[in-house]
């Protein structure tokens, strides 16, 4: 198995990335106002702490756990004040 290129990491993470915007009002209902990371299409850890979730992904994911897709879930869409 060859290892992963970092234009194959950013790939998977921009398509992560659109996985979670096609789905984020599902993604709202299951989990409002949490931090969600994605893997493969996959919600793999939520949490409402991005600590206590960077700290879980770390023990499964070691080093590449900064790569993955990550977005706070927001349970109303917020204001924008400009």
């Amino acid at each position: 198995m060859s290892a992963r290129t970092p234009q194959d990491t950013f790939t998977q993470f921009v398509d992560d990335m659109n996985w979670i915007e096609a789905h984020y009002d599902e993604l709202r209902a299951l989990y409002p106002d949490q931090y969600v990371a994605v893997v493969n299409g996959k919600v793999v850890q939520h949490d409402t702490s991005i600590s206590d979730l960077m700290t879980r992904l770390r023990s499964s994911y070691g080093d590449t756990a900064s790569e993955l897709a990550i977005k706070f879930i927001y349970s109303e869409t917020p204001a924008i004040v400009l």
